[in-house]
């Protein structure tokens, strides 16, 4: 293996499909970090933690689809812990709003689509699950 392979393997989690893309497409790990340069320098200019940063990138990726005028999805989902959120987030990119969904308390651990949250926005705290919460904001709000 070559060192240009094995900065590709660590760049890509060890995903060889990704790997042999690169490899294919005869772009090297200096050349990708040759192209986030700038990014990279501006990323640590705003001096963010990996939530923030992760939530920055993916942002970023979604405001580059949109401009090129591919379809992006209406409501993005967050979780505050990816195991057993304690809190949910969803935003609404039509309406430029995020809702908020908390733990309901008192439940024993269940599987995570199990899990129940209410609706920080409604006066009404019905319980909801994971799977439920994006059809609770475009039935409620």
């Amino acid at each position: 293996m070559t060192s240009q392979q094995l900065d590709l393997n660590y760049i890509c989690s060890n995903n060889q499909d990704k790997v042999s893309y690169f490899v294919q497409q005869d772009i090297s790990a200096d050349d990708l970090l040759s192209y986030s340069k700038d990014l990279f320098e501006l990323l640590d200019e705003l001096n963010l933690n990996k939530r923030d940063l992760c939530e920055f990138l993916l942002k970023l990726k979604v405001a580059h689809d949109f401009k090129k005028g591919k379809p992006v999805s209406d409501l993005l989902l967050y979780e505050s812990d990816r195991e057993s959120p304690a809190r949910l987030s969803v935003e609404d990119r039509l309406q430029s709003a995020t809702y908020f969904f908390r733990l309901i308390p008192g439940q024993e651990r269940v599987e995570k689509s199990f899990i129940q949250y209410s609706c920080e926005s409604c006066a009404n705290p019905t319980a909801l699950t994971i799977l439920e919460v994006k059809e609770h904001i475009q039935d409620c709000h």
